[in-house]
């Protein structure tokens, strides 16, 4: 089902409070922005799976209010992205959390195993990632770009309940808890703190104290301008120029150029 209307988001959230156990999967666009520009939000329970649009749909509250829900596991494969989208819509974390990935780790069919390794392994499927590289903020979609997604989320379920069982049989279910439990952590998610963020330009070791001293207030200053202008931070200034700027320390504009 791909949703588009307030009107089926309502039937089909309606539908979803008989599941324990959601699958949640997200596709989105993240090239140019701060933040993940989210093109679509898949979810499955026990009565069905959909693809919910929300470029289309200005009100996502009543899938919110299911997603926040601390009785239904949501489960995810290689949670942490689709997570950072949905808290910041949620504006709260959404426990408790379940990730595939995690787990087909600790029952050792691999670290970081894909999803279609997931599910060629828990249920001898093959499926086609053909619309990787689909600009999902484009809009239409095609029928098999929305097939694509759901698809996620329809095999995500049976995945889950095989690892499941795997993980009890080895007696290892508190281990995914523990693994996941930053991700129901709101601090996980914060925005990192714009003082920091010269820690990650390379080449800041060639800078005496006070040159780095400059380079941090400027570090901070790109990253909150980034921040309110939804613009990868290095496209607001390089990590080039802001260490040429904090070896040099011009007095004014004219020195600056």
């Amino acid at each position: 089902m791909y949703i588009t209307s307030s009107d089926q988001l309502k039937i089909f959230c309606e539908s979803l409070q008989s599941s324990d156990v959601l699958a949640v999967d997200t596709e989105f666009v993240r090239e140019r922005t701060y933040f993940h520009r989210i093109g679509l939000i898949q979810v499955g329970g026990k009565e069905g799976f959909a693809a919910i649009d929300p470029i289309i749909l200005s009100d996502l509250t009543p899938l919110l209010e299911i997603l926040k829900d601390p009785k239904k596991i949501k489960v995810f494969h290689a949670a942490r992205q689709d997570l950072e989208i949905l808290v910041r819509l949620c504006g709260q974390v959404i426990p408790p959390v379940f990730d595939t990935q995690v787990a087909a780790a600790l029952v050792g069919w691999g670290s970081q195993i894909s999803f279609a390794k997931l599910i060629q392994k828990a249920l001898g499927k093959h499926i086609h990632k053909s619309e990787t590289y689909t600009d999902w903020c484009r809009r239409p979609l095609s029928e098999n770009q929305i097939k694509y997604a759901i698809d996620d989320v329809r095999y995500l379920l049976p995945a889950y309940e095989k690892l499941l069982e795997r993980l009890m049989q080895l007696k290892r279910t508190s281990w995914v808890a523990g693994e996941v439990k930053n991700w129901e952590d709101p601090a996980t998610f914060a925005l990192p703190d714009p003082q920091t963020r010269f820690l990650k330009i390379k080449s800041l070791r060639s800078l005496n104290r006070r040159n780095l001293a400059v380079l941090r207030e400027l570090a901070a200053w790109r990253e909150k301008v980034a921040i309110a202008r939804d613009r990868l931070a290095k496209s607001i200034v390089r990590d080039e120029t802001l260490l040429e700027i904090a070896r040099k320390m011009p007095k004014d504009i004219k020195e600056l150029s």
